[in-house]
């Protein structure tokens, strides 16, 4: 009963969707902060439990990839709920970093691709993440280098999931390219919200946001997998 709720897509999203609002609900209306040591991780594990269950790839290496990546969000989640203690923030960029470095192991490819068609998506992400850092910069101090790092690797993973252009099929590509950049956006945002309290929207859509980010990058490489195996299934017929 449970399974059948993480195999199929449309059911799965439901749920997930359920359990994101319950995490969003306690983070609006709770008294007690502690709630969300309870709903948070529920969000990373459905999603850890829905790849569990529908990933096909051979390679053992690429899967390996992803459930350290969910691994690692899994802590830097759980870190960032006392951000206000410098050591929890610390350790939840330290996760949140090792967490899409393995993402990007997971998105980088063997094959040849060429500069000129990285290049202007690339000057936008990082005239944007310089604007985020001009924002919050002065307040960073002892978090410059982390900070600096984190959205180093973050624009690295965006731009390696640009690339999957034309390598994978276009539903995978857009799930995971939307997703990441959501991913970018939020994080930027909650950049703001930790270091500088000057948020143009509620902190409570941060929540929201990132939850669907990571949906979106598990289904782009849920499908990803399944279509390649179908594509190795017809070639051998």
């Amino acid at each position: 009963m449970i399974k059948s709720i993480f195999i199929n897509n449309i059911r799965f999203a439901i749920f997930f969707l359920l359990i994101l609002l319950v995490d969003v609900y306690v983070k609006i209306y709770s008294n007690n902060p502690n709630d969300r040591f309870l709903t948070k991780p529920l969000v990373l594990l459905s999603l850890i439990t829905y790849y569990y269950f529908n990933k096909k790839h051979k390679n053992q290496k690429l899967e390996q990839n992803v459930l350290l990546a969910f691994i690692f969000f899994l802590l830097g989640d759980i870190m960032i709920l006392n951000y206000l203690n410098s050591l929890f923030l610390t350790l939840s960029m330290l996760f949140f970093g090792l967490g899409k470095v393995f993402f990007c192991l997971k998105f980088k490819s063997k094959e040849d691709f060429e500069f000129s068609r990285l290049l202007p998506f690339s000057v936008i992400i990082y005239i944007f993440i310089t604007f985020i850092i001009s924002v919050v910069y002065k307040n960073l101090q002892a978090f410059l280098i982390p900070g600096l790092i984190t959205l180093f690797i973050s624009l690295l993973m965006l731009n390696l999931a640009y690339l999957r252009k034309d390598k994978f099929s276009k539903e995978s590509y857009l799930y995971v390219l939307f997703g990441c950049i959501l991913f970018v956006l939020v994080e930027s945002f909650n950049a703001i919200y930790t270091f500088n309290k000057n948020l143009p929207f509620p902190n409570f859509l941060i929540v929201l946001f990132y939850g669907i980010s990571i949906y979106l990058i598990v289904v782009g490489i849920v499908k990803e997998r399944i279509i390649k195996v179908l594509n190795e299934t017809d070639n051998d017929a």
